[in-house]
């Protein structure tokens, strides 16, 4: 199986990182043995953490696993009008960001948790008259974070992909706000799991300071770039339904991951906006 961003961020155009070399594979084509048991580990873990609460021993109180009753917020980049970056075969970032978030919701909703998204649709959170004072924007994101704010989350993922006129970059990517340790706690395991089970990278978690959302948001909120779509390998990749699979399984080990572990303190997301 094959192993295991900088997408011109449209909140605020920032690009960061080293261009990677283009990653030469000595086997290109998938093993069916290995596919096989990546499919049969994911339904496993899936079904251990569908179990809402552990079973313990008699007449104990049940004790819920780590992401039950959790409110985990997810953000699917760009919409409407802002379609974000064109892909391989004029893809928009926009649809690819919005099935990954849908995805995910789907695994982490058996799990117990309760998912909201920011959009399940093409509309956005701005209003009509925001879109005559040509705000729409920056409207649209301020009213995510208040709906951040208004459910209490307990973790935050915006989902977008990377792109840029050079063909061979590539590799998913996690950002994370400078000075957010919860933050930065979630999005270095989930670059890990990345690394796992994606196409190949070498990218690290990285730590940004002017993205919108993430700079209004304190607490275990990350940004997955979650590839190029601009890369034809990657981009042709992330349009199938099978790997668009494969990310938000990622995604979700994550979180199971995050708030399983011990070093989790309970508290959810807190916000400000300017």
């Amino acid at each position: 199986m094959i192993a295991k961003m900088w997408w011109i961020v449209a909140m605020f155009c920032c690009v960061t990182g080293i261009q990677q070399q283009p990653v030469v594979w000595a086997q290109t084509t998938v093993k069916t043995a290995s596919v096989a048991q990546k499919v049969i580990s994911q339904g496993e873990a899936i079904q251990k953490f569908n179990q809402p609460f552990d079973s313990g021993s008699k007449g104990d109180s049940p004790t819920p696993n780590g992401l039950y009753g959790k409110v985990i917020v997810f953000d699917a980049g760009h919409v409407g009008v802002d379609g974000g970056a064109a892909g391989v075969a004029g893809v928009q970032e926009k649809d690819i960001n919005l099935a990954v978030c849908q995805r995910t919701a789907h695994l982490l909703r058996q799990a117990g948790a309760f998912v909201v998204m920011t959009r399940d649709t093409d509309e956005d959170l701005a209003s009509d008259a925001d879109v005559r004072l040509h705000r729409r924007h920056h409207q649209d994101l301020r009213n995510r974070v208040r709906l951040i704010q208004e459910k209490n989350a307990a973790a935050f993922v915006s989902i977008h992909c990377n792109a840029i006129a050079n063909p061979t970059w590539r590799g998913a990517e996690t950002l994370y706000m400078k000075g957010n340790f919860a933050g930065e706690r979630l999005a270095k395991l989930m670059q890990v799991h990345f690394r796992q089970d994606l196409l190949p990278t070498r990218r690290e978690a990285n730590e940004v300071s002017n993205l919108y959302i993430l700079k209004h948001i304190q607490g275990p909120a990350v940004l997955a770039e979650i590839g190029f779509i601009t890369n034809p390998e990657e981009g042709s990749a992330l349009r199938s339904q099978t790997y668009q699979q494969r990310v938000a399984f990622s995604i979700y080990t994550s979180l199971v991951e995050y708030f399983n572990s011990p070093v989790f303190e309970a508290g959810g997301l807190a916000t400000g906006i300017e």
